[in-house]
């Protein structure tokens, strides 16, 4: 079992250089171990035949496919590819010629086509044409088999035992072929997908608070607005603002009003978890959303969170600061657009900060 993890990772290995892909350096190591398992079947028929040149020659392109096995891990994917695709053609034309049609070998053509097609970045032009000359090439040797007779024929358990190992092969060679590429294409597909979800979040994200950026929250409010009249959810917006932050940033500087906007946002963060959802609405202004619950419930809620807040300290540079924030709270009226129920809550907000601030006005 650790011997066969072993040879799975050292078949899957990465290349080292930068501008080849590991997919194409994996799908020809398989091909090439592939087609040595094939010759070394073809090797024992032969020899038990008493083909002893048959089976010398399948000795040699045991070695000349492990040479290729070898080569995808110096850097020379595209060489590689070119070197098996060529051994492949002389081999198959070897075996028709000498052996006849009927040693079914001709079939691994199929292999070298597809191979091709998945390994090499080569043009759609440059691949109909390999296409054109796998065809040429299988009708040249059909029509010489017809033509010309073998220069060896096998007794009928030989050719059997031949057609069996070729179809035996070549499936598993296609099979694997067509896994490779699968599996490459849901990685890549997954890795897509987690690329988008990952950009989705940024953009959605204030960077410094990691918490919802306006234009997400208002994404989601409407959202919410739509289906507030079908289901009969309530909700509740809160605009809040963090009392003199303005003095905060010319007292002890950016850096201080930054980590006292990251040490709020998470307040809110483990507050608001089950509750609803916040936001960083612009500025040191936050809209926080409770949902399922009317406005009373809501200002309970909100009022807890005010004196938290309060009674919270946040560091930086050895300086200890201390901060209040004032709330507008509204109850969401679905007779009211958005915008305007919006508007009434940074309404209460206002009255709020010049009646004292530090309080929720609902």
């Amino acid at each position: 079992m650790k011997l066969f993890r072993r040879l799975k990772d050292y078949i899957f290995q990465d290349v080292k250089n930068e501008n080849e892909t590991k997919k194409a350096a994996v799908m020809m190591r398989c091909t090439a171990l592939f087609f040595c398992v094939f010759f070394l079947g073809a090797t024992v028929i032969f020899a038990l035949t008493g083909v002893w040149a048959m089976a010398l020659f399948s000795l040699l392109l045991i070695g000349l496919y492990s040479a290729a096995f070898r080569i995808t891990y110096l850097g020379h994917t595209r060489f590689a590819c070119n070197y098996l695709n060529l051994l492949t053609l002389f081999w198959i034309a070897c075996f028709v010629v000498i052996l006849g049609w009927d040693c079914g070998v001709q079939h691994f053509l199929y292999v070298a086509l597809i191979f091709f097609c998945m390994v090499t970045y080569a043009s759609k032009t440059k691949k109909v044409l390999f296409a054109l000359g796998i065809l040429f090439f299988r009708l040249t040797l059909y029509f010489y088999t017809h033509t010309h007779a073998p220069f060896i024929i096998l007794p009928f358990w030989p050719k059997f035992v031949m057609q069996l190992i070729c179809s035996m092969s070549l499936i598993c060679m296609l099979t694997n072929l067509a896994l490779l590429f699968s599996q490459d294409s849901l990685e890549m597909e997954q890795k897509l997908i987690k690329y988008n979800k990952k950009i989705e979040l940024l953009a959605n994200m204030d960077p410094l608070t990691k918490l919802l950026n306006r234009r997400a929250a208002s994404a989601k409010i409407s959202k919410m607005c739509r289906h507030e009249g079908s289901d009969g959810q309530v909700f509740n917006l809160a605009i809040g603002d963090i009392d003199f932050f303005k003095k905060v940033n010319d007292t002890y500087g950016h850096e201080a009003g930054d980590e006292v906007l990251k040490g709020i946002s998470a307040i809110f963060t483990e507050f608001m978890e089950d509750k609803g959802f916040v936001a960083r609405w612009g500025g040191e202004e936050f809209l926080l959303v409770f949902q399922g619950m009317n406005g009373d419930d809501a200002m309970f809620l909100l009022e807890s969170l005010r004196l938290k807040i309060e009674k919270s300290s946040f560091s930086c540079n050895d300086n200890t600061l201390k901060v209040t924030m004032t709330f507008g709270l509204e109850e969401y009226d679905h007779r009211r657009n958005i915008e305007e129920n919006l508007s009434r809550a940074d309404e209460k907000l206002y009255i709020g900060k010049t009646s004292g601030r530090n309080q929720v006005v609902y």
